[in-house]
């Protein structure tokens, strides 16, 4: 079972690093080409899919361990955080602050998570992976660039494959 989980964390780096590379052909395959300046907010906001996985994680541990009450002050400290950095950050940059809010609350709300369930129940954030991963998601940036002349499915397929190589 331990696997799956770790696997989940080291997937959310390269998704992101892919995501921010492709957004252009992501956005012009989901929304079409009238949809040009989503591509800004999109690349802004694969960073937070970086803390999706782990706030999931970390969040179903409080859960497990009854500590729902932690939980929900993270919550709401964390909408707070949010509706004022929006109400900051929209007059002047419009999506693009919505974006960068949403990045920094499920930043600060993964690092509260993180901290508070790894307190509460003994546990530690096994980061030894971590040098091997963004080595590879590093590559893997490097050969997408490279790539983005090519077709999207060639350079979806070098993507998937210099990772694997590094």
């Amino acid at each position: 079972m331990r696997r799956p989980r770790r696997l989940t964390r080291l997937l959310a780096l390269p998704v992101a690093a892919a995501s921010f590379v492709l957004a252009p052909d992501i956005i012009r395959i989901v929304a079409g080409d009238d949809f040009g300046s989503a591509v800004r907010p999109l690349r802004i906001l694969v960073f937070a899919s970086v803390f999706f996985f782990t706030n999931a994680l970390f969040s179903s541990l409080l859960v497990i361990y009854e500590r729902e009450r932690q939980m929900a002050v993270i919550a709401a400290s964390i909408v707070v955080l949010n509706v004022g950095l929006n109400l900051i950050l929209i007059p002047s940059f419009s999506y693009n602050g919505a974006a960068v809010a949403t990045v920094i609350t499920e930043a600060c709300g993964g690092i509260a998570l993180m901290i508070w369930a790894t307190k509460s129940v003994g546990a530690r954030v096994d980061l030894s992976p971590l040098p091997r991963v963004l080595g590879a998601t590093a590559g893997m940036v490097v050969a997408l660039w490279a790539a983005l002349t090519f077709p999207l499915l060639v350079t979806v397929a070098v993507g998937v494959v210099v990772p694997q190589s590094i």
